[in-house]
């Protein structure tokens, strides 16, 4: 038994992981194939095929049970995404060649960031500061933090082979703070951001992920609320019939400022997100976008972004 064909290194799992094994006469009516972490040796799915010649099976379906899909949630700090996976298939004791896949086709020969981040920008406190990057084997980013004195914070993680998730959450209380944060993949240097301090005015902060697998994030300056829909029950005990609140939902519009040709054209990409992700307070909330449109101006330019959202009331107050 041989395997004749197995999916592209770097594919995405969203989409059919076909494998395909050719059998003999020599072998067994049955084939347990079993698929294997290939950095903790762990099962993630295993199962038996009947075959006579040549059979194909795919497993995507198994990788997609298992992948979290949504961001790592971290103040500060690098870790490897949970959507990635780095695995070989064994078919009756037969190994493939081990292969990695993602949430979207990734360039697994060179070192990358898949986050579409702005170099240079402005940050408010409670602000967070997020990448996904991949590097064959280690990535450390050093975030320098600038007032009276620099102040290095250094992060690093061996990847596996996968992507990984940084996060840097700013807290700081003085405008005067300035912030570099570098990126070495493998020992190389492959980007530098610059961060600024000023007043917050009451941003609201979106995470989603790109086409290419890569988070981001942004913080829209202005919310305008719709509307708020309460939802009620009725119930009853033996005490008799009564009407409590079950919750709530509200509807705002969050519009972003007027941005450079080539970053409102990365933050349109939210709409292409399956799922979008509120920042509050170091949590991350899903949310639902009401409308999955952009409208452009008379002339087809897209000058700002405005963004409707549904998502659950909390408690606490509404307006």
């Amino acid at each position: 038994m041989k395997f004749t064909s197995i999916p592209s290194n770097g594919a995405d799992w969203n989409k059919p992981l076909l494998y395909t094994i050719e059998t003999d006469e020599s072998d067994s009516e049955s084939v347990a194939v079993d698929i294997v972490d290939v950095n903790t040796r762990q099962s993630i799915g295993s199962f038996t095929i009947y075959t006579s010649t040549t059979k194909s099976f795919d497993i995507a379906p198994y990788l997609r049970s298992q992948a979290s899909i949504d961001p790592v949630v971290q103040q500060s700090g690098i870790a490897i995404s949970p959507s990635a996976f780095n695995v070989r298939v064994v078919a009756n004791g037969i190994g493939s060649a081990p292969c990695l896949f993602y949430r979207a086709p990734i360039d697994y020969t060179i070192s990358s960031i898949l986050s579409d981040a702005v170099e240079s920008d402005e940050v408010s406190v409670g602000d967070v500061f997020k990448l996904t990057i991949f590097a064959a084997k280690k990535v450390m980013v050093k975030v320098t933090r600038y007032w009276l004195s620099p102040k290095v914070y250094e992060y690093s993680i061996d990847t596996q082979c996968k992507p990984v998730e940084f996060s840097y959450l700013f807290t700081s209380t003085t405008t005067q703070d300035k912030f570099t944060i570098e990126v070495f993949c493998d020992g190389t240097l492959i980007k530098t951001y610059s961060r600024s301090y000023v007043q917050s005015a009451g941003t609201q902060t979106l995470l989603w992920y790109n086409p290419r697998g890569g988070i981001e994030t942004y913080p829209f300056p202005k919310q305008t609320r719709l509307c708020c829909r309460a939802e009620i029950e009725n119930l009853q005990d033996g005490m008799g019939a009564y009407t409590r609140l079950s919750g709530a939902t509200t509807r705002s519009v969050l519009c972003s400022a007027y941005e450079s040709e080539e970053r409102i054209k990365h933050l349109a990409e939210i709409i292409l997100s399956p799922r979008v992700y509120t920042w509050r307070g170091g949590e991350c909330q899903e949310v639902r976008l009401a409308k999955r449109e952009i409208e452009f101006n008379n002339r087809g330019q897209l000058l700002s972004l405005d963004i409707e959202i549904e998502e659950k009331w909390k408690g606490g107050r509404l307006w």
